[in-house]
């Protein structure tokens, strides 16, 4: 167990506080709550944890989500400007279907580099 720490917030004034190692507030307690007398002895007595208020928390099972990212991102459909070599070529091989094809799924494959999973 963390030793508590006095903090001063703005709207509770001073403040008992036990943090995690990471810094989250595990428990806090207002200084005006208890008596002189006990709070040296705050450390070792049982803690009221206050409900912060507007204050975000998270399960430790829940992912955090990104703000930026889209529920459904948009799916863009590239288009390739071929020179008009390659375009002359490819309709000269639409008749010859074994090399057309060959060179067809050459294309393809080149291409695929740039496809979007």
């Amino acid at each position: 167990m963390s030793k508590l720490r006095i903090e001063n917030w703005k709207s509770y004034g001073k403040v008992y506080v036990r943090r995690d190692e990471s810094g989250r507030i595990q428990a806090w307690i207002r200084a005006s709550e208890y008596e002189e007398n006990n709070i040296k002895e705050l450390s070792k007595s049982t803690v009221i944890i206050h409900p912060l208020k507007d204050f975000p928390r998270r399960n430790e099972n829940q992912l955090q989500r990104n703000p930026f990212r889209r529920k459904n991102p948009k799916k863009t459909k590239i288009t390739i400007k071929l020179s008009t070599d390659l375009v002359n070529l490819l309709n000269f091989l639409k008749g010859r279907k074994s090399l057309g094809n060959f060179i067809e799924q050459l294309i393809k494959e080149a291409l695929k580099q740039y496809q979007t999973p």
